[in-house]
This record gives C-alpha cells, structure tokens and sequence, in this order.
C-alpha cells in the first residue's frame, strides 16, 4: 500500500510538472500567434499601400502622357496662331 501511495504521488509530481511545461508552451504560443498576427497585418498593410502607391502613379504617368500630346498640340496652334 505504501508503495502504491509512493508511485501515485510520483506520477502526480511528474503529471503536475508536465501540466507545468504544457501552459508554459501554451503561453509562449499565443505570444508568439500574436506576434505572427501583427506582423501579417503589418505586411498586409504594405502591401496595399504599394498597391495604392502603385495604381497613383500608374494614373500620373497616363496624365502626363495626356498632358504632353496636349503641350504638342497647344505648340502647334500656336505656331498657326503666330503665322
């Protein structure tokens, strides 16, 4: 009986330990889940920014190139306004 009782508080012991490590891991796991979800937005956030960044220039270039046929055309007519 002493030894049953002995055995069974050394498995507690050694129960309670590993109960022990799995909350520490636990704890460490949502640390390090948060940490991951915080890094995705943050490059979820640069992402669309550069696509923002993106698609404006993209509209910048189509107005200069809209712009420049117009300067050509203004030059045009006034050279003909000239003569």
């Amino acid at each position: 009986m002493k030894e049953s009782t002995e055995k069974l508080e050394e498995a507690t012991t050694k129960l309670n330990e590993v109960v022990e490590v799995v909350r520490v891991l636990n704890e460490k796991l949502a640390q390090l889940t948060a940490e991951y979800d915080q890094a995705v937005a943050t490059k979820n956030a640069a992402i669309a920014e550069a696509d923002r960044c993106a698609r404006r220039l993209n509209l910048a270039q189509r107005l200069v190139t809209a712009l420049g046929s117009e300067n050509e055309r203004w030059a045009k007519s006034i050279v003909l306004l000239e003569s």
